[in-house]
């Protein structure tokens, strides 16, 4: 078959489309040009003259870009310049909400009484009391007080009032109290994790804001308009504020040992954001499952024997049903003539343990680090697509993401792997015939619980502890599927005659 010329300049043509298509589109995606977009909008931002929606419009498309360089290109030339730039344009932004807030707009907020469950009187009894602890003189029972006077009292407002400006100012205001509380109350984790809600819940544009504070408050347009202008300027706030307590909260965890112990792991490949952090958690869990390999054969072989005589035990429940005085004897009886204690699976598993919390803390250190980590879908161009609410008991709630930003976020496939490996694993080690519909409850109940306990953790420890339980999992089946002796009937106790 042959092509005439015009066939041939046709898909050539069409070839030749193709890949300057495709060229443009990897060029539009380059850390050089989203960093000439981000500093374009800056500059669109602070022109003179510029309409206050679309210098809002154009700052939020700055920073928004800037973010994605840095998310994108960690440790580049680029996402370094982008950060310093950020900061920059940050500072101007937060200056530019703060001139938008005119006398006459101020005047057209309307005033309401506050009362002690208000957002404005919660704010005021959280401030009061925080204001206090500066006094000089106090004894530490006094400073306690007004210190949890203060927490409670921004916890509540965080509560009951999402929505409003007072709530968002005290969220932030938390944050600085937990960053600079004394000894007893500081708390550079729950300071990073407010700040982290805050961002997550009114990081938004401008416009959308104001569209959420009309439709959650029925607020007028020039109303909402002023609220989520405040809102705006508190974000923006935040965001700087982030950045210096994930630094200072690093700073505190790095003197721990754990730390010490996890940072070598990651350091061993380079502190790679795609490849370091995840390969590091891998290390460390294989590690672990080596260590502790005996004791989960002992406990794994001690199932095993009480599988073997699981239909003597059932035998004898059958033989003296409601007899539970005979049922117990003769259960001892079979127990001492095969040489099992019913005690031999558990024992293993109480010394692994601490090993295993050890573990857990040894990653829940590094997590000020897991936040420029890694792992296949965690932290691809689809993060955050979608993001589901976990009840809680305390007023910061949680989410869990599909898919997280980065190692130290819940991640909800994460979730759900590892539900089904819980599954399996709970499923292998039934060992009581007579207890199967409980057993087969059990298997079921125990992952959705596990999964519900476990759905706001870092997905650093669902790495973790998916990939432990999957090791444990092939580790339990090897064991119980290798070949023994049949047990004989005929040798037990059950052969002989009373």
């Amino acid at each position: 078959m042959t092509y005439n010329s015009r066939t041939i300049r046709t898909l050539t043509t069409a070839l030749m489309l193709l890949a300057i298509t495709a060229s443009v589109a990897l060029c539009a995606q380059s850390p050089d040009v989203l960093l000439k977009n981000a500093r374009d909008a800056a500059r669109t931002a602070a022109t003179i003259g510029v309409s206050q929606a679309e210098a809002v419009k154009s700052y939020d498309e700055a920073i928004k870009g800037y973010q994605t360089v840095i998310d994108g290109s960690q440790g580049s030339t680029q996402a370094v310049d982008a950060t310093k730039e950020q900061n920059a344009v940050l500072k101007q932004y937060v200056t530019f909400l703060k001139s938008t807030k005119t006398a006459a707009a101020q005047s057209s907020v309307e005033s309401t009484p506050s009362s002690d469950d208000s957002p404005a009187g919660l704010l005021a009894t959280a401030r009061n009391a925080y204001s206090q602890v500066s006094k000089p003189g106090l004894s530490a029972t006094d400073l306690d007080g007004f210190y949890k006077t203060a927490i409670q009292s921004y916890n509540e407002l965080i509560k009951k009032h999402v929505w409003t400006t007072e709530c968002v100012s005290g969220r932030l205001e938390l944050a600085q109290l937990l960053a600079n509380a004394n000894i007893k109350n500081k708390n550079l984790e729950m300071s990073y994790k407010t700040l982290k809600h805050l961002l997550l819940t009114y990081d938004m544009p401008l416009s959308d804001l104001q569209a959420k504070l009309s439709k959650e408050r029925s607020l007028s347009n020039d109303k909402a308009l002023l609220e989520a202008t405040q809102i705006r300027d508190t974000v923006i706030q935040a965001t700087a504020y982030r950045t210096d307590i994930l630094k200072q909260w690093n700073a505190a965890n790095s003197k721990l040992p754990q730390y010490k112990i996890m940072d070598f792991f990651v350091g061993l490949t380079g502190h790679n954001p795609s490849f370091s952090y995840w390969f590091a958690i891998v290390l460390i869990t294989v590690l672990v499952k080596v260590l502790i390999t005996p004791l989960t054969k002992a406990q794994f072989k001690a199932m095993k024997e009480m599988q073997k005589v699981a239909p003597l035990i059932k035998e004898v429940q059958n033989k003296h049903k409601g007899d539970q005085k005979a049922i117990g004897e003769k259960t001892m009886a079979i127990y001492k003539e095969h040489k099992i204690s019913p005690f031999a699976s558990c024992l293993p598993l109480l010394v692994q343990m601490p090993i295993l919390m050890g573990l857990f803390y040894t990653i829940k250190s590094y997590e000020p680090m897991f936040v420029n980590g890694k792992f296949l879908w965690i932290g691809s161009a689809a993060r955050h697509l979608y993001e589901l609410p976990i009840p809680s008991l305390g007023a910061v709630g949680d989410k869990v993401f599909l898919p997280a930003m980065n190692l130290s976020e819940p991640d909800l496939i994460l979730v759900v792997l590892y539900v089904i490996s819980m599954y399996f694993s709970t499923k292998l080690s039934s060992m009581d015939p007579s207890q199967a519909d409980q057993q087969k409850m059990m298997a079921i109940f125990m992952p959705l619980m596990m999964a519900f306990v476990f759905a706001g953790f870092p997905s650093a420890f669902l790495l973790y502890w998916l990939l432990f339980n999957i090791l444990q999992t092939v580790h339990q089946v090897l064991i119980m599927r290798a070949k023994e002796p049949p047990l004989d009937p005929g040798a037990t106790i059950l052969a002989k005659k009373p």
